[in-house]
């Protein structure tokens, strides 16, 4: 029989009966030792279970499944994906639709584009392959000497060598020492946690994480969030998309912006950084001398000099030496320290001073007298010595949250006082407006 419209499984009964077989229309599979020495398509699935040679196939339309012994010399393309889990000699072999999966050592000299995922985790070489169309995994030592473009994921967990891939679309893993001599860009998320060399590497789309030595000497951007744990050298990086965490000694010398936030772990220098758009936690010596914003909460428990910082978004909580002398505005709560000092950061007037507090659903006129001291600053909440009730809206009488009894024409007085300019402290509690008192 030459031809068999549909689909055929070959055993060991009907072997024989097929040695004179030409094509399969549908899927075929050979689960017995087996010869089709005319053989040139099968249009479906091919999966081979046992001995099986084909010398003159040239194509399968669908999968190719090889779970024994297979010799194909002149197969030239699978239409979906190849397994390889048996030894397979495919020496013509030029493309696969699909993925290619090599559990098995494999040649394939003229292979030159896989269209979908590549998993290496055996002895396979591909001297002529320039492009893979989604993720490679390489999990055995692999050569692709010329390599250019993987369209989904690497993921790198055994030496391999690309030396003129160019482009990454998806994610990056760098799991055993690799080197990219000309990669210019990752699409996602590089990961590097083995010794990896890019010396062009312009661009990570994603997130950077830096688990091992890195040096990237043209690196100018990072569109995700960017953590240092083993020590990088960006001589050129300028942005970072999202957050950037230091944990290991790291030089940025022209990085102008932080998207998300900045903490601050290890020694750190910025000299050019002109904004941090999250919160910033200062741990460790840092140098940012033209820093002007931080959009989120700054938090200092290392020595941080920002000599032309003039806006806090969030809260200001500084737990070490800290100069600011043209912070002008907190957008938030202040906790600090006896000595701090905020030259710039407008203060409360002199004299009489009205204020409102909100004593549950009850709104509270006080009046605080010129010689009570004060603490706070315009905009945010403040807090008195002592004040005097001069109203209360409905009622004679008002109880705070704390206990404290208001009763309009009298003084009334705190537990304690605290000088400091720590907005959650001993005092009474007031804002400068009515509105704010209310929206409180």
């Amino acid at each position: 029989m030459k031809t068999v419209d549909g689909s055929l499984i070959i055993t060991r009964e009907n072997a024989a009966e097929y040695a004179e077989l030409e094509m399969v229309t549908g899927d075929l599979y050979v689960n017995a030792d087996f010869s089709a020495p005319v053989l040139t398509s099968v249009g479906g699935y091919l999966t081979v279970r046992a001995d099986f040679s084909a010398p003159v196939l040239t194509s399968v339309g669908g999968n190719l499944s090889v779970l024994a012994d297979f010799s194909a010399p002149v197969l030239t393309s699978v239409g979906g994906y190849l397994a390889v889990q048996a030894d397979f000699s495919a020496p013509v072999l030029t493309s696969v639709g699909g993925g290619l999966y090599v559990r098995a050592d494999f040649s394939a000299p003229v292979l030159t584009s896989v269209g979908g995922g590549l998993y290496v985790s055996a002895d396979f070489s591909a001297p002529v392959l320039t492009s893979v169309g989604g993720y490679l995994s390489v999990l055995a030592d692999f050569s692709a000497p010329v390599l250019t473009s993987v369209g989904g994921d690497l993921y790198v967990r055994a030496d391999f060598s690309a030396p003129v891939l160019t482009s990454v679309g998806g994610d990056l893993y760098v799991r055993a020492d690799f080197s990219a001599p000309v990669l210019t860009s990752v699409g996602g998320y590089l990961a590097v946690q083995a010794d990896f060399s890019a010396p062009v590497l312009t661009s990570v789309g994603g997130s950077l994480t830096v688990r091992a030595d890195f040096s990237a000497p043209v690196l100018t951007s990072v569109g995700g969030n960017l953590s240092v744990l083993a020590d990088l050298s960006a001589p050129v990086l300028t942005s970072v998309g999202g957050d950037l965490a230091v944990q290991a000694d790291f030089s940025a010398p022209v990085l102008t912006s932080v998207g998300g936030y900045l903490a601050v772990n290890a020694d750190f220098s910025a000299p050019v950084l002109t904004s941090v758009g999250g919160y910033l936690a200062v741990n460790a010596d840092f140098s940012a001398p033209v820093l002007t914003s931080v959009g989120g909460s700054l938090t200092v428990r290392a020595d941080f000099s920002a000599p032309v910082l003039t806006s806090v978004g969030g809260n200001l909580s500084v737990r070490a030496y800290f100069s600011a002398p043209v912070l002008t505005s907190v957008g938030g709560d202040l906790y600090v320290l006896p000595d701090f000092s905020a030259p710039a950061l407008p203060t409360l007037p002199d004299g009489d001073l009205d204020g409102w507090k909100k004593c549950g659903s009850t709104i509270v006129h006080l009046r605080v007298p010129t010689e009570a001291h004060r603490v706070g600053r315009p905009g945010a909440k403040c807090r008195a010595e002592f004040a005097d009730v001069v109203a209360i809206e409905g009622s004679n009488d008002a109880t705070s949250e704390r206990g404290g009894v208001y009763r309009v024409g009298e003084r009334v007085y705190p537990d304690s006082f605290d000088p400091l300019l720590t907005t959650c402290s001993n005092g009474i509690h007031f804002f400068m407006t009515r509105k704010e008192a209310q929206d409180y």
